[in-house]
């Protein structure tokens, strides 16, 4: 389900690139930040390239994004008290939830092709 607006979500990926979603009534806001070479800490990772963009309210992909938020969040087996490298945080709402590695990927990999993909 999806909450009704305003809320705002962000994910950080085990790299630490970052989706940022903000939702009002005329649709949701997305930035992705990504970690450059000069940011990375070995000097040579990127992340890819930056995104600005606006969904419409109706946009299928804003159902989808919740849907996987809901069911990292349910997933409390993989939450973890401490973040490692690979791992993710995400913040609903000013409240995060760390979550393992090996739980975000099908996330991480539909992030990279619905959000950074098509727009």
């Amino acid at each position: 389900m999806i909450p009704a607006p305003p809320w705002s979500l962000s994910y950080a990926d085990g790299s630490a690139n970052v989706f940022r979603f903000t939702a009002t009534a005329s649709g949701v806001h997305v930035v992705y930040d990504p970690v450059t070479p000069a940011t990375s800490s070995t000097g040579m990772y990127s992340g890819g390239a930056p995104l600005d963009a606006q969904l419409a309210p109706d946009d299928p992909r804003i159902a989808m994004l919740w849907q996987h938020v809901r069911g990292l969040e349910a997933d409390t087996a993989h939450h973890v008290a401490d973040r490692c490298k690979g791992d993710g945080a995400l913040t609903i709402d000013g409240r995060t939830v760390l979550i393992a590695r090996a739980a975000t990927r099908t996330f991480e990999a539909w992030l990279t092709s619905a959000i950074l993909g098509p727009t």
